[in-house]
């Protein structure tokens, strides 16, 4: 009989457990209570010590629990044959692969092969075609961050419309807070000095300036709520010095929209679409407030016209234009939420027009395409994936070769002024829609064909 090497690991653990091969217990933390009066109420911490940055005492707590780990894991029986068996299996092969974007013939990938500890991004021309490596976050330096390569990890990365560049968002230790590189796809090469302290970019149409948030620079003596405050967005155009930038939206930007400091903010320009959406968020809500305004007015050298169009309160969890509508997932009055749609120029939600009504599932996804909008909702913990058509026709299935299978999203944050759904494997009576497995085969193997854009179209 084949056996699986995890299967084998999994039993072995659950026959042997760790704490039989325990070396001692592991060493306690240090308690030193710190109380602070909330509202009348006394709460104690016994471990704020722990928050002090740099805490040599911490380090030495850790390093000593890793120890001690250490040696219950090496005590295992049978453990280290156990790992060469699995490295004999899988030394060579793939860990984490995930198609993540698509322009035209060229596929986005994320991919991490064993022994590596942080994914890299790669392009692949055609669906059989060779991957070829784009940016490796071990091989640069964050500037800002570290001075040392090797500390970064791939936060996100978004290709310009036909995919000649491509913005990767880096960032060092976990933090989020990192800097923006933009590679020539063509090349594999930087194409210019990265942003720091810069993330979520967006390309305007032309392919030669991108919209991104960036927080101003603060002195390394400054409180740490003070690094998160100030966010603003703002126009890059290729080949130019960051610091001459353009600010777009933000705290003190427009006279007429108020953006508190610590807010959370970008900009979002869908492929095809002659509107960019400014979106402004506190941190603690799934609510967003929406402005959105013409994308050659980015441009212009007068201030942008931001038109609000959603605000927090309106119980709006996602968004997607088209055309002269607007298309909104709405949780009011309907907990399982359901799909709305209104004026893109007054936007009326007590009087939009219910395009799918609220039902047994929970719609928690939307994603706006050229064709349609696709919606993907959990019901009695199943996934389904329906396909809403612009022209006011009614909703459809779309089938998938594996009922239960959940559907792995990508986009812009919640509200998707664009995005991709990729489910995990559609069967062949899906395999017409623009939305195709990534593990189906190609009709014609000897070369893949053009294919539309998968996000923000």
């Amino acid at each position: 009989m084949k056996r699986h090497p995890r299967l084998c690991c999994a039993a072995l653990c659950s026959l042997f457990p760790l704490t039989s091969f325990a070396q001692g217990s592991p060493p306690a933390a240090p308690v030193r209570p710190v109380v602070d009066t909330y509202h009348g109420v006394r709460v104690t911490d016994p471990y704020r010590w722990m928050e002090t940055p740099n805490n040599a005492e911490l380090r030495e707590w850790m390093l000593a629990q890793n120890a001690h780990t250490r040696a219950v894991l090496d005590a295992i029986p049978g453990r280290d044959s156990l790992l060469a068996r699995q490295a004999r299996y899988l030394g060579s092969t793939v860990t984490s692969i995930r198609l993540d974007d698509q322009r035209g013939d060229y596929a986005f990938m994320l991919i991490r092969r064993v022994g590596e500890e942080v994914r890299r991004y790669y392009v692949r021309d055609g669906l059989y075609g060779t991957d070829r490596l784009l940016l490796d976050p071990s091989a640069v330096t964050v500037p800002g961050r570290s001075t040392a390569r090797g500390a970064a990890e791939i936060e996100g990365c978004v290709p310009s419309p036909s995919g000649r560049r491509l913005a990767c968002q880096l960032a060092v230790g976990g933090s989020e807070k990192g800097a923006l590189f933009i590679v020539d796809v063509a090349t594999g090469r930087l194409a210019e000095a990265p942003i720091p302290r810069a993330r979520r970019a967006s390309w305007l149409p032309d392919e030669q300036a991108f919209v991104y948030s960036r927080r101003p620079e603060s002195p390394s003596d400054a409180p740490p709520a003070q690094h998160n405050l100030n966010m603003r967005v703002y126009l890059h155009r290729i080949g130019t010095d960051s610091t001459s930038d353009r600010v777009l939206f933000g705290p003190g930007v427009s006279p007429d929209i108020d953006v508190d400091p610590a807010h959370y903010i970008d900009i979002r320009i869908p492929l095809g679409s002659t509107h960019a959406f400014a979106r402004n968020n506190d941190g603690t809500t799934v609510n967003d407030e929406i402005f959105t305004a013409p994308v050659a007015s980015l441009n212009a050298a007068v201030p942008v016209p931001w038109r609000r169009i959603i605000h927090m309160d309106d119980e709006v969890t996602a968004y997607a234009a088209h055309g002269d509508d607007l298309y909104v997932l709405s949780y009011h009055r309907a907990p399982a939420k359901r799909l709305l749609r209104t004026s893109l120029a007054a936007p009326n939600f007590s009087a939009a027009a219910v395009v799918v009504p609220e039902s047994a599932g929970v719609i928690d996804g939307m994603t706006r395409r050229a064709d349609a909008l696709y919606l993907h909702s959990i019901e009695r913990g199943m996934s389904r994936l329906r396909r809403v058509p612009f022209d006011g026709s009614l909703a459809t299935d779309v089938p998938t070769a594996v009922r239960g299978r959940h559907l792995a999203r990508t986009g812009h944050g919640r509200n998707m002024a664009g995005g991709d759904l990729h489910p995990d494997g559609l069967d062949a009576r899906a395999r017409r829609l623009p939305l195709r497995s990534r593990d189906a085969p190609a009709r014609h193997p000897a070369r893949a064909g053009p294919r539309s854009a998968r996000r923000n179209d």
